[in-house]
């Protein structure tokens, strides 16, 4: 099975849960096959139409522990280790006389930065910048066209 992570929270689904979340979509197709079965296709029906549903309790992101927990002293030690970093990466520039914006163009690690936080883990923001990312790029329709049938207006 793959992994999912969750984007609000970067944490790791857990096998258990990650096997329900993706089959939930066959899971309540079976559901639905069970309802029809017994309710609708049966004469007389072995359960009555309006009798509740048994619920079927799959695990989702909800179910998960999220307690955010911040390593402080590995975030400075990654400060510390950029900082060292992107002073010896002046030096070199300047050595080998090339210009810093030609330097910076190129990512510094092996992940984005815009991603991953520089010891790996997924950067986490919140769902409004991420909306708003998504949208920077669409561009608003000031005019809406009325697409009423002829008969109907009038």
């Amino acid at each position: 099975m793959s992994d999912l992570t969750g984007l609000s929270t970067g944490t790791v689904v857990p096998p258990d849960v990650t096997k329900d979340l993706l089959g939930a979509h066959q899971s309540g197709k079976e559901q639905y096959q069970s309802f029809k079965q017994a309710r609708l296709e049966v004469d007389p029906p072995t359960v009555k139409f309006h009798d509740p549903l048994k619920k079927q309790n799959l695990k989702t992101f909800s179910n998960l522990d999220t307690k955010n927990v911040y390593a402080k002293k590995a975030q400075d030690v990654v400060l510390k280790a950029d900082r060292k970093l992107f002073g010896l990466m002046i030096l070199v520039a300047e050595s080998r006389k090339l210009h810093m914006r030609d330097v910076l163009s190129h990512p510094l690690g092996p992940l984005p930065w815009a991603l991953a936080n520089a010891d790996g883990s997924l950067r986490k923001t919140n769902k409004a910048a991420l909306a708003t990312e998504l949208e920077k790029n669409v561009a608003s329709a000031e005019d809406i066209p009325d697409h009423q049938p002829a008969s109907l207006m009038g």
